[in-house]
């Protein structure tokens, strides 16, 4: 049997700032008046399979479909809840928690014939296409941005499906990077000799005007460009002048499956492709790396984040965080190297939630507000999925002053300065 857990009411804190997503409760009510009018017509099939052909196991498809209409009604219950209440873009975690609905939509409907056998197949159809109905109409609701034009909804399995190539290199670019994307492509392509594509992401042409991305590409034949404006809402995204928050919506928008993504400015030693083998990686499908170790203490965004945390309880990976447990760094994750496997579902769905908290509604009054940029808004998402964090540090490559005339390299580790 599936259980479907269902947590505590939401509610909406006076004087928090509102992100409306669209429909009124009346056209909501109407809407799960019809579907629990569907649930009645299920029961009229019913009555016809008990009493019909299928009247020797009475008894028991009587049980197994009013367990099933009962499970359906209280998650279509649960569902139009979290599409009808206005959203505080400041309650991430209980945005979280209406993100889990989807999941929840998901597992009853993979599930539905394991868990209920002797449910017909009309039932079933039924069933199921409510099920999805509900997750389209869902997760549209919580995630606009996601379609490019608010007339044509893109649906998470619409979404998925655009993944369908296998892996690559990803470098969010804008024209203040070009010099240092240069050095990375050529340095990959000619040195390493990297048998992965390359593909350069930007927003719109006065971010990477023509004549740099036709240079980009002529490095290589498997150089290309993406302009990730023509994929997403820009109304809700902002990523013209967006900075950092292009890299989640690159992600997103690349139809490779599995993606290295790097800042322009990051310097490799060995092929990237060797990441792909990592343990962790192949695990969970995400490979994070540490930030270093700056501004220890208590700090906002530890108070911040324990706000949003009290009541819950923290995943394996972090509980052994330094915010959750010293707080002895403002910064816990490096983004200048993320690597996603999208093949696998959660992964997705932790890349779309973190992309809701890098649109520009969220990002500008809480994201950005408490933490610096994006970074942390990748491992933030640990409802949503089990990530994990490599046990080898980064290093810091940078000048000494100049009369020095050598260079410096920083361990991210402290142990190792």
């Amino acid at each position: 049997m599936v259980t479907l857990d269902f947590p505590r009411t939401y509610t909406h804190h006076a004087g928090s700032p509102k992100l409306h997503l669209g429909g009124s409760g009346r056209r909501l009510s109407r809407r799960l008046g019809t579907l629990l009018a569907a649930v009645a017509a299920l029961a009229l099939l019913e009555l016809w399979w008990v009493y019909g052909d299928g009247g020797k196991r009475r008894g028991e498809v009587e049980w197994d479909s009013r367990d099933a209409e009962e499970m359906l009604v209280r998650l279509l219950v649960r569902t139009e809840d979290a599409m009808e209440r206005e959203r505080s873009v400041e309650e991430i975690a209980d945005y979280a928690d209406r993100f889990i609905v989807l999941k929840e939509l998901d597992a009853f409907s993979k599930n539905l014939s394991a868990t209920f056998p002797l449910m017909n197949s009309s039932q079933s159809l039924l069933f199921r296409r409510t099920l999805d109905y509900q997750h389209d109409e869902l997760f549209s609701r919580l995630f606009p941005y996601i379609s490019r034009s608010q007339d044509r909804k893109r649906s998470f399995g619409e979404l998925r499906a655009r993944y369908t190539r296998p892996a690559a290199i990803l470098i969010p670019c804008g024209k203040d990077q070009f010099q240092y994307a240069v050095h990375l492509v050529a340095t990959l392509k000619h040195v390493h000799k990297t048998q992965l594509p390359i593909q350069v992401a930007y927003a719109g042409n006065d971010d990477l005007p023509s004549d740099r991305r036709a240079a980009l590409r002529s490095i290589h034949p498997d150089v290309e460009t993406l302009d990730v404006l023509n994929y997403f809402d820009e109304e809700l995204v902002g990523l013209r002048g967006g900075g950092w928050a292009i890299k989640v919506f690159a992600i997103l928008a690349s139809e490779y499956q599995q993606i290295i993504s790097m800042d322009a400015d990051a310097v490799w030693f060995q092929d990237p492709e060797t990441v792909l083998g990592e343990p962790g990686y192949v695990e969970t499908g995400t490979l994070f790396y540490r930030d270093r170790e700056i501004f220890p203490g208590p700090g906002q965004v530890h108070e911040w984040w324990r706000g949003i945390m009290k009541g819950r309880t923290p995943s394996q990976e972090m509980s052994k965080s330094r915010w959750w447990n010293d707080m002895a760094s403002r910064e816990e994750m490096e983004s200048g190297v993320v690597v996603f496997d999208k093949r696998r579902i959660n992964v997705v769905r932790g890349l779309v939630l973190t992309g809701y908290l890098n649109t520009k509604p969220v990002r500008e009054p809480v994201t950005y507000k408490y933490t610096y940029g994006d970074k942390e808004s990748f491992w933030m998402v640990q409802p949503i999925w089990a990530y994990y964090f490599a046990p080898t540090w980064l290093m810091i490559l940078s000048f000494r002053p100049s009369s020095w005339a050598k260079y410096h390299i920083t361990s991210t580790n402290p142990s190792q300065r």
